[in-house]
């Protein structure tokens, strides 16, 4: 898939963010490509994944078969839609709705949880994350379920090559 305008601003603003962090590191950035990701990956020591359509997202990745054995050692991030994927299951849709991710972390995970949306009003805003719990206590068994709010995040140390 050709890369968007959107996604190169995208890029170039967690770029400025990352190193106004990090002004004693030299740091190397590189925008993925499906055609050479898993090559991308294997050179990195950090991989990011945004947000935007957590389908798409999956989509892409499912085209580069084994990729997940390359995050061995690595960092990993994921925010919103990158996060989903690397759950086992997240929450998606205004219905809402339970998607499958790829399970590399063995949670049912909400992003933007109970976050501020100016496309509904309070009432609708209540009774959506309302139907979000409904949703996750009747599914969740065993799994652990993660709720992120906006800003905050949760740490996981995994080994790739055992999920």
């Amino acid at each position: 898939f050709p890369v968007t305008i959107n996604q190169v601003v995208k890029f170039e603003e967690y770029k400025r963010i990352i190193s106004a962090f990090n002004t004693e590191a030299t740091i190397h950035y590189l925008l993925a490509s499906p055609d050479n990701f898993i090559e991308q990956v294997g050179w990195s020591d950090i991989v990011i994944f945004t947000g935007g359509s957590s389908r798409r997202l999956l989509n892409v990745l499912s085209e580069n078969s084994g990729w997940e054995a390359s995050l061995s050692g690595k960092t990993v991030v994921g925010s919103s839609a990158g996060a989903h994927m690397l759950s086992t299951t997240y929450v998606v849709d205004e219905v809402p709705t339970l998607s499958q991710g790829l399970g590399l972390l063995p949670i049912m995970l909400v992003t933007h949880y109970r976050s501020v949306s100016n496309r509904i009003d309070n009432e609708a805003f209540i009774e959506y994350w309302n139907r979000v719990d409904d949703l996750l206590k009747s599914r969740s068994g065993k799994m652990a379920v993660v709720n992120l709010k906006e800003g905050e995040f949760v740490v996981y140390e995994f080994n790739a090559q055992s999920n």
